[in-house]
C-alpha cells in the first residue's frame, strides 16, 4: 500500500462523521456540511504529528482538534464544537458568495478579557480545573463564548455596503413550499448549568428566494440575555444580498421573593425560548448591509 493512502486512511480516522448535502437553485450552488461533536482530545495517531510547530504542519493535515486549537487563542473551546458543520452558498456566475462555520465564529470571540465579570466566573473556571489550557494560563477571555460573528464572505467579485434598504418581512410571511431547509449547530456551551451559550444557523430555500438566520443566544443565569441575530435574503433574479444585523441584551434580575410573580423575563417559557424572549429585550446595535455580487 502505497505511503499516500496510508496517510489518507490516518486523516480520515481523525475527522468526525461528516455528510454533505447539496442543492443547485438557479444561480446558486448551496453545499450543507453535517459533522459530529468533536472531540475533546486530538487522537493518538494525530499528537505525535501535531506536537509539531503548527507552521510545519498545514491546517488540511491536522485533526479537528488541533485545528482549532493553532487557529484561536482562545484557552478554552465550547463544550459542544461540531467542527465541520458549515453552510456555504456559492454563487456560481462569478464564484462568490458567503458561508457560515464555527472556526470563523469563534474567531471573533474575545480571547483577552472577560466583559462579563459576575459571581459565575470563578464557578465556571473551578469546573474546569481538569483544562490544561486553563491551568497555564493567568490571562481572562469571554467564557460566554460571546460572537458578534455575521458570516464568511468569499470570493473577488464581492462587495458589502451599508444601506436603506430593507428585507421584506411580508414577503417572507407569505406561505411558499419550501424546496431545501437546513438547521445546523456551530457550537454551545451551558456554562456549567450557569446558563446556556449556543450558535446555530437556519436557511431555508424557496421560489421567490432563500431566507438565513444566524443566531447566538446567550443566557447567564440571573444576570443577562443575549441574542445577536444576522438575517441575509436574496431574491430570486437579483444578484445581490440583504445582511441585517441585530444585537439585543438585557438584566435578567433574580426573582427577590419565591412567593411573588416573576418578572417577565424570569418567566421559564421565555427563558428557554429566544423567539419570545427577544420580545422584551432591548436593541443595542443594527447593522443594515448589501452584499453584491457583481461579475466581472
Amino acid at each position: 500500500m502505497s505511503e499516500h493512502v496510508v496517510k489518507g486512511a490516518e486523516l480520515l480516522s481523525r475527522v468526525p462523521n461528516i455528510s454533505t448535502e447539496n442543492f443547485t437553485s438557479g444561480p446558486w450552488n448551496i453545499t450543507a456540511t453535517r459533522s459530529s461533536m468533536m472531540q475533546s482530545m486530538c487522537s493518538a495517531q494525530c499528537s505525535a504529528q501535531c506536537s509539531a510547530p503548527s507552521n510545519e504542519i498545514p491546517l488540511s493535515d491536522m485533526c479537528p482538534v488541533c485545528e482549532y486549537n493553532s487557529s484561536l487563542s482562545l484557552p478554552h473551546l465550547p463544550e459542544m464544537v461540531f467542527p465541520r458543520n458549515t453552510l456555504r452558498l456559492e454563487y456560481k456566475p462569478n464564484r462568490s458568495g458567503i458561508a457560515f462555520n464555527p472556526l470563523d465564529a469563534l474567531k471573533q470571540v474575545n480571547a483577552t478579557s472577560d466583559p462579563l465579570k459576575v459571581a459565575v466566573t470563578q464557578a465556571w473556571r473551578e469546573t474546569r480545573t481538569h483544562s490544561e489550557h486553563l491551568a497555564n494560563t493567568v490571562d481572562p477571555f469571554d467564557w460566554t463564548f460571546s460572537t458578534d460573528y455575521k458570516g464568511s464572505e468569499f470570493g473577488e467579485c464581492l462587495s458589502v455596503s451599508e444601506t436603506d434598504e430593507r428585507i421584506d418581512l411580508d414577503r417572507l410571511r407569505v406561505r411558499e413550499s419550501i424546496l431545501f431547509y437546513q438547521d445546523l449547530i456551530l457550537y454551545e456551551d451551558e456554562l456549567s448549568d450557569h446558563g446556556v451559550a449556543k450558535l446555530h444557523v437556519k436557511m431555508r430555500l424557496m421560489e421567490s428566494g432563500f431566507f438565513i438566520l444566524l443566531r447566538f443566544f446567550l443566557r447567564v443565569d440571573d444576570v443577562l440575555a443575549r441574542i445577536r441575530d444576522t438575517r441575509v435574503y436574496h431574491r430570486a433574479g437579483t444578484n445581490y444580498l440583504l445582511r441585517e444585523y441585530t444585537a439585543k441584551e438585557g438584566e435578567l434580575t433574580p426573582v427577590p421573593d419565591v412567593h411573588s410573580d416573576p418578572m417577565p423575563l424570569q418567566q421559564a417559557h421565555l427563558l428557554n425560548n429566544p423567539d419570545l424572549l427577544a420580545k422584551y429585550i432591548p436593541i443595542k446595535e443594527e447593522i443594515f448591509q448589501r452584499i453584491d455580487l457583481s461579475i466581472s
